[in-house]
């Protein structure tokens, strides 16, 4: 992937960290629908697939032994 579709893969699962972290605080005080709740899995398949793209685009083990977001604790 070049440095423009990493930044549109960033955008989108940032917003959709977004969607999903109000969709959980729905859920936890039973405030969604039957409805929501068939979205919401069609939304976070959709996001599984573009995960599994952009995944096929990276090596198998990031320099350094480090892993996006952690550490090498």
């Amino acid at each position: 992937m070049t440095g423009p579709e990493n930044v549109t893969v960033g955008l989108r699962l940032g917003r959709e960290r977004l969607r999903l972290q109000e969709f959980v605080s729905a859920v936890a005080v039973q405030s969604c629908t039957a409805e929501q709740c068939r979205s919401q899995a069609a939304r976070l398949e959709r996001l599984a697939e573009v995960l599994r793209e952009y995944a096929r685009t990276l090596p198998e083990e990031s320099p350094g032994g480090t892993h996006p977001g952690g550490t090498d604790d």
